[in-house]
Order: C-alpha cells, then sequence, then structure tokens
C-alpha cells in the first residue's frame, strides 16, 4: 500500500482491503496525515517531514528512515514498544 509525493494532505485514509500481511510504505510525504483502518503487518516511511500515521493495530514494526519531525498514534492498545535511535557520528 503505497502512498507518496503527497503535500498538507491530512486527509490519506486506507480503509479497504486491509489485512494483516500488509506493509503500508509512505514516501516523501510533507505535511500529510494518513489513517489506517484494521490490523496490518507493517509501516514505513522514507524521507517524510512533518507528517503522521495513525492505525489501529499492528503485528510487527513502524520505521521511520531519513524522516524529520515525524508522529504515530496506534488507536488500539498493543503489548510492547521498541523504540531504536541510530545516531550517525
Amino acid at each position: 500500500m503505497l502512498q507518496e509525493h503527497h503535500q498538507g494532505n491530512h486527509s490519506l485514509v486506507i480503509e479497504d482491503n486491509v489485512e494483516m500481511n500488509n506493509v503500508v510504505y509512505m514516501f516523501n510525504c510533507n505535511d500529510s496525515t494518513l489513517t489506517v483502518k484494521g490490523k496490518l503487518n507493517s509501516v514505513f516511511l522514507d524521507s517524510c517531514r512533518k507528517s503522521s500515521v495513525v492505525f489501529d493495530s499492528l503485528v510487527s514494526s513502524v520505521e521511520f528512515v531519513n524522516c524529520q519531525s515525524v508522529q504515530m498514534q496506534v488507536c488500539v492498545m498493543q503489548s510492547y514498544f521498541t523504540f531504536l535511535q541510530d545516531i550517525e557520528p
């Protein structure tokens, strides 16, 4: 499920045919919000800025790569979270 090059779009919604093996990939979005209804495998944000992702439930992971000022929100209780941070010298 690919979402890319959105600018200032806060009404992005994926709600049809969301399955536990789906991956959401959000690329090069600026000042945008993506809402995913249902349980999916993972969420991946790449090169996004001032953007957010809202989802019901997740099987695996959320990854932010080359992003600035991004947010995530989980609407259904998850059992655990792990936060990793890579800092380049």
